[in-house]
């Protein structure tokens, strides 16, 4: 499944829940820490949003080393 369908349904499932806040489908930067902190406001001025990020751990050899597994996982991180 592509890295894009993979982040628009957790994005989907998160945005489910009540309450939940700003979801982006990647890590958000800004110049500063209020501008950062506006990215995740919602309607009523509350700070209440999560990102979602891949993260890769480091590939390791197979058993006979010819073969090497990339291991990623899907991080969501909360900011409020």
């Amino acid at each position: 499944m592509p890295l894009a369908e993979i982040r628009t349904q957790i994005k989907t499932i998160l945005e489910g829940v009540s309450g939940i806040g700003i979801v982006h489908e990647y890590e958000r930067w800004a110049a500063d820490w209020k501008g950062f902190l506006d990215l995740f406001k919602d309607a009523n001025g509350w700070i209440n949003g999560w990102s979602i990020t891949r993260r890769a751990i480091p590939a390791r050899g197979g058993i006979e080393r010819r073969l090497y597994y990339e291991n990623f996982y899907m991080d969501i991180q909360n900011v409020f």
